[in-house]
């Protein structure tokens, strides 16, 4: 009987506190494009304006930063980086190849001081990404990386033949299976998160939440045209460089669209209270060949439902996305670090 009514006397006070004014912490969404090129580079590379996209944005009430760049471009160590807000240190070759450095990355991700940050300050962590995070799976099952037992037994000839195989038959011998195959990890999978994120989305919790978001696109394999005609059955055989660039383009300009709908629905849901970062964790690694900085220039944009935000600057580079962010949030002591890119 006394929990019963000491529970409901608990209620109250939180209703009484609500309605009086407490600042509520804001749901915060951080969804990552993966291998999302940004403006400049665009305009560069491709002499492509997204406009069309960041007005969008900027409609919806975001600030896009347009002189934005990544520290790395492979996907685990930018996003260790940016989930630690530091560089890694002595990490050797930025390639996936070096398990060393690959190792030390992904237990970097595993145990992030984003994560625990959030966690102190009472937010629950929903991680719908393809890496582990200490007590969060990764979430929907997209095996792009390799985690858990996986980190041991990736460099075995079976582990190897196993992964890779269906990929070489659905691309080079175009087994139709296989190909179907892929489109269910590449279109499913990347629906399933936003589906997932979407279902959740409210304006105010009992218990604020942290939402790690990565979606494969406008990574490869490249699923859709601008018009959102399904071209994965031209992604089989061995492509030029030419038709490598058109339909990694014609697949940023669907993601667009479908980003931007996202967007409106997650904003609808969540009543324009919740943060959002919507960010990429590289540029196009294709354009390595002509110059490497293209790899770096990724894309940042952030919604903050306060009047006071952070990102002022008119530059940052990912290592510093949440520094600024939990500095302003939470009045974390978090000084910027120097921004710097990892070319090597």
């Amino acid at each position: 009987m006394f929990k019963l009514i000491s529970s409901d006397i608990k209620k109250n006070k939180e209703n009484i506190a609500v309605s009086s004014g407490t600042r509520v912490k804001p749901p915060v969404y951080f969804i990552l494009l993966d291998e999302y090129l940004g403006s400049k580079g665009l305009k560069e590379y491709f002499n492509y304006d997204n406009s069309w996209f960041e007005n969008k944005l900027m409609q919806n009430g975001f600030s896009v930063i347009t002189n934005t760049k990544s520290n790395y471009h492979y996907t685990v160590f930018s996003m260790a980086s940016i989930l630690n807000m530091d560089y890694i240190k002595d990490m050797g070759e930025q390639t996936v190849y070096n398990q060393y450095g690959y190792y030390k990355a992904t237990l970097g991700i595993r145990q992030n001081e984003v994560c625990k940050i959030f966690e102190k300050q009472g937010y629950e962590i929903v991680n719908y990404s393809d890496f582990d995070i200490e007590a969060h799976p990764a979430g929907q099952g997209y095996h792009l990386l390799p985690s858990g037992r996986a980190l041991i037994s990736n460099r075995t000839m079976y582990y190897q033949v196993k992964k890779n195989l269906p990929y070489f038959l659905a691309r080079y011998a175009k087994f139709t299976g296989m190909v179907n195959d892929l489109a269910e990890r590449s279109i499913e999978i990347n629906e399933q998160r936003l589906n997932k994120t979407l279902e959740a989305a409210k304006p105010v919790l009992q218990k604020p939440s942290f939402t790690y978001l990565h979606l494969n696109m406008p990574h490869v394999p490249y699923a859709f045209d601008s018009s959102g005609n399904n071209v994965l059955q031209q992604w089989v055989g061995k492509l030029t460089q030419k038709q490598k660039d058109e339909m990694y383009l014609q697949y940023l300009i669907y993601t667009n669209k479908k980003i931007a709908g996202f967007i409106d629905s997650l904003q609808a849901k969540t009543n324009h209270k919740a943060v959002i970062i919507l960010m990429s964790d590289h540029g196009y690694r294709e354009a390595l060949h002509k110059t490497l900085a293209l790899s770096h220039e990724n894309f940042f944009a952030i919604y903050q439902p306060q009047p006071n935000g952070a990102f002022q600057k008119d530059s940052i580079t990912s290592v510093n996305t949440f520094r600024i962010l939990l500095s302003n949030l939470f009045n974390e002591n978090l000084p910027l670090v120097k921004d710097s890119l990892v070319l090597k």
